[in-house]
């Protein structure tokens, strides 16, 4: 069901990759990988399965990685292009969840997920070097219990969440780092003669798809359990909308006109959706927009 090649990339279905294949490289995070779908139901696959059915020899190749934010895939882009044998002819970031979430997560941009963990991780290093008990704050108990005194702490209390105009800050930085990245990788196209396409996938909390049950009682969980943080996926997503930049395409309202379960939680979504969504970048890839930025 899930095939992963010893140079880490999973494997994509309906594709053929040699010195003479359309190449096309795409990159994002657990979304893109395909968490909690077989290889014949992740994008890259139903992309490619686009391609074959109209008789095309196609090479996709899948970089998603969990939790890697957009800066994260632009540097394994330059190791790629410096190291590989055959270059692309397009490039897909398929991106926004991971922007929103890491944001919130650190109270900035352009940061890595859980940055905050491991930063604290490498700072107390030296400390579990010397004689102690340091090492049982490692242990599944310790965790265990550190992760309840937590939620008995912040009971009744909403104390991750952020103002209205740390929200906006925010959003506006994610949205400045993202267009930023766009910048390097445009030269980068440049050079090496490939098309860049940046995408921001559907999530659970923009446009206006009717929710199911499940999808409300997901949204309604994820907001306990992390105050604020759907208020910060609206604002990034609603300015990724808003601006309009050749290339960048909002596919947050992919999904209005369905009224089926498609979402598994707030950003993973289930074979059916993926199938849109490669429908809808077969058709960027294919017939290009005079107005990128909006479908």
């Amino acid at each position: 069901m899930i095939r992963v090649s010893e140079d880490g990339i999973r494997r994509t279905v309906h594709t053929t990759c040699d010195d003479r294949s359309y190449t096309i490289w795409m990159f994002g995070d657990s979304i893109l990988w395909g968490g909690g779908a077989t290889d014949d139901e992740i994008v890259a696959s139903f992309l490619a399965g686009d391609y074959e059915r109209q008789g095309r020899k196609i090479c996709v190749v899948n970089y998603g990685e969990s939790g890697w934010a957009n800066t994260q895939e632009v540097i394994e882009l330059i190791e790629e292009l410096k190291h590989g044998a055959r270059k692309p002819d397009v490039v897909i970031f398929y991106d926004g969840g991971t922007e929103a979430f890491t944001a919130y997560q650190s109270r900035r941009a352009d940061m890595p997920n859980r940055y905050n963990s491991f930063e604290n991780y490498l700072d107390g290093w030296s400390a579990e070097q010397k004689p102690g008990f340091a090492y049982l704050a490692k242990t599944n108990t310790y965790r265990y219990l550190e992760e309840m005194a937590e939620k008995l702490t912040r009971h009744g209390k909403n104390t991750s969440a952020m103002t209205d105009d740390e929200v906006e800050a925010l959003a506006g930085s994610i949205l400045q780092n993202y267009q930023q990245n766009m910048d390097i990788v445009g030269l980068l196209a440049q050079h090496f003669g490939f098309r860049a396409i940046f995408a921001w996938y559907p999530v659970l909390v923009v446009g206006h798809k009717q929710l199911t049950p499940y999808e409300q009682e997901t949204e309604l969980k994820r907001e306990q359990a992390l105050p604020g943080v759907w208020s910060v996926y609206r604002a990034a997503y609603r300015d990724c909308e808003q601006t309009h930049r050749q290339n960048l395409y909002y596919l947050g309202d992919l999904f209005d006109d369905q009224k089926r379960w498609l979402f598994e939680d707030g950003v993973h979504i289930k074979p059916e959706g993926n199938r849109i969504v490669a429908d809808r970048l077969f058709q960027i890839l294919e017939h290009r927009s005079r107005r990128s930025g909006k479908n």
